[in-house]
């Protein structure tokens, strides 16, 4: 199935107690109407036909895969023009498919689903090349991990070529006791790396870059809630609490990548009347330093736990958003420090969705 495209514009970025399960599934849609003097730069892959008519020149489609009720389709997406194509689907998933579990290398996408009666959680293996998916169920043992444990975030590991997980003791609540675990991607034997999160600590967002797992959530006890941004040595096995300059918020949608010390995500926007409200950003994980990528595009995310997907080959972070009534990709490469944003062609079809690859033209 093919939707009819529409339209992107360019900037360069200069450097200025709910339930796990119902917060997993907010929704956040977008209706505001774009800002007065807005600036719209036309993208400069755009040409023309004969008709003098513009069209979007894609280089490649992105893969994606997005759930609708309780299926996970698979869809391609123009890197240029946005236009959504529909290639299949993943069978036998159903809806509680946690999306901070969603991971891929070259060959698989990874991705982790909890059903709750009966209590059981599996891992989807999806071989890109064939098309083929293999469902596995994962036995997490109680008696290390708690009464009713599920994995809740998976990160790839790209030197060690394995899957670094957080296991939730409770994973139907927002308490419970987190452990960093290590998934072999052949097996799935989980190892448990006996690093604890503690039992206050609730995760929002992850990534993983050179051995550390970086780790935004809300650290909430009887007294006390406060955002929370920490980072995890897997070598060492310590945690430290990140300061971070200007920046208010649990960061979401995390991505990182081998090339540098930026990482890209989304915060909670203050000081608007829309309260899903977020803005897209930029993290030097160095230096602490955040800031915000495109100041005067206020966007809204559809799925509070998701991911950011790198493009090595491009050097170019790829996320979804909403903005403007829109469904929209943001795009931000990080040599040339330009962020494009393509429309999508369809509005709400792609949502609940994660980049997991592309496809060459």
């Amino acid at each position: 199935m093919r939707y009819s495209k529409k339209h992107c514009m360019k900037t360069t970025f200069k450097p200025l107690l709910i339930t796990f399960i119902s917060l997993a599934f907010v929704f956040c849609s977008e209706s505001s109407e774009t800002d007065e003097g807005q600036e719209q730069i036309t993208d400069d892959s755009i040409s023309q036909d004969d008709d003098g008519v513009a069209t979007d020149i894609d280089d490649f489609n992105y893969l994606v895969i997005n759930r609708e009720t309780a299926v996970q389709n698979l869809y391609e997406i123009g890197n240029n023009s946005g236009e959504i194509i529909e290639v299949g689907q993943i069978p036998g998933t159903g809806f509680n498919v946690f999306f901070n579990t969603v991971v891929a290398n070259e060959s698989k996408v990874y991705y982790y689903e909890q059903n709750f009666d009966p209590f059981e959680g599996y891992i989807y293996v999806h071989n890109k090349t064939q098309g083929t998916t293999e469902k596995t169920t994962i036995n997490l043992d109680t008696e290390l991990f708690g009464n009713s444990p599920g994995i809740i975030s998976m990160d790839w590991d790209p030197q060690k070529e394995t899957i670094i997980a957080i296991v939730k003791s409770d994973v139907e609540f927002a308490s419970g006791v987190s452990k960093v675990v290590e998934i072999n991607p052949d097996s799935l034997e989980i190892i448990d790396l006996e690093i604890d999160l503690g039992n206050s600590f609730f995760t929002i967002s992850t990534t993983l870059k050179n051995s550390k797992l970086y780790i935004s959530g809300v650290n909430q006890t009887f007294t006390d809630r406060f955002e929370d941004f920490i980072e995890v040595d897997l070598s060492n096995k310590t945690l430290e609490s990140l300061q971070l300059q200007d920046r208010e918020g649990a960061l979401r949608h995390l991505g990182s990548n081998e090339l540098n010390s930026e990482f890209f995500g989304y915060s909670k926007l203050f000081g608007t009347q829309r309260g899903n409200a977020t803005e897209p950003f930029i993290l030097n994980i160095e230096s602490k330093v955040y800031q915000p990528l495109l100041p005067e595009l206020e966007t809204s995310n559809f799925n509070t736990l998701s991911k950011t997907y790198f493009d090595k080959d491009q050097n170019t972070f790829v996320s979804f958003s909403g903005a403007n009534g829109k469904d929209i990709i943001i795009t931000y490469h990080i040599i040339t420090k330009e962020a494009k944003v393509v429309e999508l062609s369809e509005f709400g079809v792609i949502q609940n969705a994660v980049v997991v690859g592309k496809v060459e033209k």
